[in-house]
């Protein structure tokens, strides 16, 4: 069973606790790969994988539906993850952002400041250049990319998200799925009903799920790359602490009325309104829109 496979299931199972999957619910094998960036082999093998522990119930000629999702750390035999890799990931990031590390690193004196194995190094510097935050020099070494470090990175991130959110609702064939939308309202609807508990990074995570799902319903794959790219560098760059309430309130707001022009099949005001909501965001640099 290899550890992409295995990794996956454990991904999927988080997504569908926190898109509010019940049981009964219809598992698309499309929108996983949608979702996840990958091709249709490994998540056939992540659901097989969550059929035989009961997660998920296969049923012929229709697909995979939801039969029991654990609750979180409860499950009876949790699924592997990288976690050593995510920390060091956030480590590395973290140093870079805050100054401690230069432009240029080598591994030798990642391994050494780190203490980590050289697999587990090559991993994340390998995930780190996928996502665009590294690159390799030629013949030795890695350089830090441009990140939303400053406020000209920041402008010009917001100018490219202008550029490419709007436009993915205008592609010919946009479509979402009805079920997704009613569970991303559903989200927006309950933190909007508990303003007073929510965290600044479960606020994060909903909002780029929001714009990777919008985007996502271009069909664009290209599109749906940069999107999540610019999402991984939000992250980064985001200190985990607060947010402004009333921005949420607004925000979540504005996601809801786009949602509803997508819905009733007016993508030209879904488009508009998601123009409307990025550049307002993006005036004085606030949190993420």
């Amino acid at each position: 069973m290899s550890e992409l496979r295995t990794t996956l299931a454990a991904q999927i199972v988080d997504w569908l606790g926190r898109e509010g999957f019940a049981v009964g619910d219809h598992v698309v094998e499309t929108d996983l790969t949608r979702q996840f960036g990958v091709s249709r082999t490994p998540v056939r093998a992540a659901l097989a994988i969550l059929g035989r522990q009961g997660v998920l119930e296969a049923r012929p000629r229709r697909g995979y539906f939801v039969r029991g999702l654990p609750r979180r750390g409860e499950a009876e035999a949790p699924l592997p993850v990288a976690a050593e890799e995510d920390v060091l990931y956030r480590r590395i990031a973290d140093a870079h952002s805050s100054g401690c590390l230069g432009e240029e690193v080598t591994e030798s004196d990642l391994r050494r400041l780190y203490a980590c194995s050289r697999i587990v190094l090559t991993r994340v510097l390998t995930r780190m250049a996928e996502d665009g935050l590294v690159e390799r020099k030629r013949g030795h070494g890695w350089t830090f990319m441009p990140s939303l470090d400053t406020p000209q990175a920041c402008e010009e991130s917001y100018r490219f998200r202008l550029a490419i959110e709007p436009a993915a609702l205008l592609v010919p064939g946009y479509a979402l799925e009805p079920e997704a939308i009613a569970r991303c309202r559903r989200r927006h609807e309950a933190l909007l009903a508990r303003l007073d508990a929510f965290t600044a990074s479960e606020w994060s995570e909903m909002n780029a799920e929001f714009h990777e799902l919008v985007v996502g319903g271009s069909g664009n794959r290209f599109f749906l790359q940069g999107m999540r790219q610019q999402n991984r560098l939000r992250r980064l760059g985001e200190s985990g602490g607060t947010i402004s309430r009333e921005r949420v309130i607004v925000s979540c707001r504005e996601h809801l009325a786009i949602l509803e022009a997508i819905e009733s099949g007016d993508l030209t005001w879904a488009s508009a309104l998601l123009r409307r909501h990025l550049e307002g965001a993006g005036k004085g640099m606030r949190p993420p829109a």
